[in-house]
């Protein structure tokens, strides 16, 4: 034991024990480090599922352009324009189902597409 700096100090030998202030003092260093980390996980976790969606998103509206044009359906630009504007990966299956049977390209957006 010693008095430096006007605290008290325990020894083993010549090492000096660390006090409690010192304990918690690197015991929060650490918890924030390990915070600050998940954080960044959790950033990368979430940076991953949205360009995951927005891969399956594009493979969707390949794929209702892939449909009309297999069925030999030529698709206008507004029509292009109001299938790429689209990210609901919902709405794009939906748009995928109807274009195998839609007569017209603008049809694929109706609530009831008339069957071929």
């Amino acid at each position: 034991m010693a008095i430096q700096g006007g605290t008290l100090r325990f020894f083993q030998g010549m090492a000096e024990l660390f006090g409690s202030a010192d304990l918690i003092g690197r015991l929060t260093g650490m918890v924030e480090d390990l915070e600050a980390k998940a954080e960044e996980a959790a950033a990368n976790v979430e940076q991953a599922a949205a360009k995951a969606a927005q891969a399956w998103a594009a493979g969707l509206r390949e794929g209702v352009l892939a449909v009309l044009e297999a069925r030999g359906i030529p698709c206008p630009d507004d029509v292009r324009e109001r299938l790429i504007s689209s990210d609901d990966p919902a709405t794009l299956q939906r748009w995928l189902s109807r274009a195998k049977v839609v007569r017209y390209p603008e049809q694929i957006f109706s609530l009831e597409p008339e069957a071929p």
